[in-house]
């Protein structure tokens, strides 16, 4: 985690904004860490993750799509 700066909590792992900030350094071209949000709606973090899936997929890696959904949280 040395390569993103600040403070993150869960909530953030979650949604995917970390992942995604983390993807921007290494594929500044690729993906726009303005295009997400860091927020804890479900839609939001559907969104940030669906984004996340179709880069990686672009590099020749799958990530599965797997989503939990309870009252609280989204975990994928």
């Amino acid at each position: 985690m040395k390569a993103v700066k600040g403070s993150y909590s869960y909530r953030d792992l979650s949604n995917g904004f970390v992942v995604a900030e983390i993807l921007s350094r290494y594929f500044p071209k690729e993906i726009n860490i303005y295009s997400f949000d860091n927020g804890l709606k479900i839609a939001r973090k559907i969104d940030n993750w669906e984004q996340i899936a179709k880069l990686l997929k672009k590099k020749d890696f799958e990530l599965k799509k797997t989503y939990q959904i309870d009252s609280k949280r989204l975990t994928s």
